[in-house]
């Protein structure tokens, strides 16, 4: 029987020791020359790009099961963003050159990967889309089902974003102030588009989500 591309993954990665860090830790500073591959076991961890004066633009969430940074492995060009956990959990590290010989081994492994890289980007690419011309509704309803599409459950006929996620990590998310966010999620709470409990969003009609989101009637 075939082994799927994740166990493979995760098979990998099982023999090193988990390093484990809190909620808001840095586990990857700006300029970070580990040579190494990470894999994400347990918790999620935000790529991040902070400005002169201090804002925060996050471009890309990493999920268990994900590996990172994308720029040394595949280039070998240094991190230069911070990675920060936004829940506990834990990562496992690998030798980057043992990391590419296994892939050389394991295209399914490698195209599962590609595959992931390019919906992050996909993803990002919406999002920029947005804040060039986009209204605040738009961004915030755009950003909405990037996230059910990206850390979405299907409970009940609705869409549940695993992930607690506060105003400012949705605000970071499409470079709008967490004020202008929290007014946008309200509007959308009341008229019965989206529900919040215990910090977790569930989008309830993604079609109004949708109409919202379009930058072209």
């Amino acid at each position: 029987m075939d082994i799927p591309a994740e166990e493979k993954l995760k098979k990998f990665f099982s023999t090193s020791k988990p390093n484990n860090f809190k909620r808001g830790e840095i586990v990857l500073r700006a300029g970070d020359q580990r040579s190494s591959a990470f894999f994400l076991k347990k918790g999620y961890i935000k790529d991040s790009a902070v400005s002169m004066d201090g804002r925060e633009f996050t471009l890309f969430i990493f999920k268990p099961g994900d590996i990172f940074s994308y720029t040394w492995i595949f280039n070998k060009v240094h991190n230069g963003h911070a990675f920060r956990a936004m829940t506990e959990g834990s990562f496992l590290e690998k030798n980057r050159e043992a990391f590419l010989l296994f892939l050389e081994g394991n295209p399914d492994v490698q195209f599962m990967i590609s595959q992931n890289i390019s919906i992050r980007l996909r993803g990002l690419c919406q999002r920029m889309e947005q804040m060039a011309f986009g209204s605040a509704t738009q961004k915030v309803a755009s950003i909405m089902l990037i996230l059910a599409e990206r850390f979405g459950k299907e409970v009940h006929g609705n869409t549940y974003i695993q992930l607690s996620l506060t105003q400012q990590d949705i605000a970071e998310l499409i470079g709008v102030s967490r004020e202008t966010t929290s007014i946008e999620l309200n509007k959308l709470m009341v008229e019965g588009i989206i529900t919040r409990k215990s910090g977790s969003y569930t989008v309830e009609i993604p079609k109004k989500l949708q109409k919202l989101a379009a930058l072209i009637p």
